[in-house]
């Protein structure tokens, strides 16, 4: 099943150009910037954005500003701060794999699109407000040369792409994969939902479906399914004013997924890190997925790319609440 999402194409709408047709390799224009790929003896190790095969690999600085977003038939003015100066990008290849690492300042880490937090008491029983913040930082990696002027997507968030939480300051999951054209964001194809709203309690009551099996307090950003219990009768005892339930829940066991079970929508690995106001991500995709909806990478080709960075994204910026960013063109040299 593919997802169609036009509201967030107001973050990738920043990236739109005019330049260049559907093919990805062609040669960029004096003093572009080129990442060049290495081909690395041993896989980088996913569980550790900083291991040493990067640093074999030259990262280069590409800067990013802000621009006007397209929405429609309207152009409004970006409404926020760009979120970095520049993202710092690195690539190499193994085993059929092609690997980047991409790395830019954040002074704040943000992964609770939805909450519910406790309002007010009435005696023992909590009285829940349900909170639609949309505040999540978000990654796209954006690749040229899919037939009919499409992108090639490859899209993170701190969150909704997060499936085993926060271990050891390292968030383990999926990018998202997607094509984009004309403001339409279209995921690829693939049924599985990484996450799943934990919603009014049988749509009668104004309190969340699921809770954490131990704690009244949720002191984490994600509740896995495996550590939550959907309860007929919500728990009075310790709830304070300003308590807080997640608004998803993440159903951890996809990460153990066949390759055939995610399909084109989720064969995007990522594992990202964020330390003293950094992001570091890590993203390993097959060069050639076998995916019609994939864009196909092969050796010795050179791909025009992009990348969208958001904090907070608000994703039809109704209220400007996201600072936002975006590169000029650049290239990636594969080996």
């Amino acid at each position: 099943m593919k997802h169609c999402h036009v509201f967030l194409l107001c973050a990738l709408a920043l990236m739109w150009v005019g330049c260049g047709g559907d093919d990805g390799t062609t040669e960029p224009p004096p003093q572009a910037t080129v990442v060049t790929a290495v081909t690395a003896s041993l896989a980088p190790i996913m569980s550790n954005v900083n291991d040493t095969i990067w640093n074999r690999a030259i990262a280069k600085a590409v800067p990013v500003t802000s621009g006007e977003i397209p929405v429609g038939a309207k152009v409004r003015p970006a409404t926020a701060l760009v979120v970095a100066s520049q993202v710092n990008v690195q690539a190499t290849v193994h085993g059929g794999n092609v690997y980047l690492r991409l790395m830019w300042a954040d002074p704040t880490f943000d992964a609770w699109p939805h909450i519910w937090v406790v309002d007010s008491m009435a005696g023992a029983t909590p009285y829940f407000e349900h909170l639609i913040t949309e505040s999540q930082d978000q990654l796209f990696v954006l690749f040229r040369g899919m037939p009919s002027s499409q992108w090639d997507v490859w899209h993170w968030q701190a969150h909704s792409t997060a499936l085993a939480g926060q271990v050891g300051g390292v968030i383990t999951g999926f990018a998202e994969d997607a094509t984009y054209v004309s403001n339409v964001f279209t995921t690829d194809a693939g049924n599985l939902d990484l996450v799943r709203p934990n919603g009014p309690y049988m749509e009668t009551f104004n309190r969340p479906t699921y809770l954490h099996e131990d704690t009244m307090a949720f002191h984490g950003f994600i509740m896995p399914e495996s550590e939550a219990d959907s309860l007929d009768q919500l728990p009075l005892s310790g709830w304070q004013v300003h308590d807080t339930v997640p608004g998803y829940i993440t159903d951890q066991s996809l990460a153990d997924s066949s390759a055939v079970a995610l399909g084109s929508r989720w064969d995007i690995a990522a594992v990202a890190r964020h330390s003293a106001g950094q992001y570091t991500v890590v993203l390993r995709r097959a060069l050639n997925t076998g995916y019609i909806d994939d864009l196909a990478m092969a050796a010795g080709t050179r791909l025009a790319m992009k990348v969208v960075l958001t904090n907070k994204l608000d994703p039809d910026f109704a209220h400007g609440l996201s600072d936002q960013g975006i590169t000029g063109l650049f290239y990636l040299q594969l080996p």
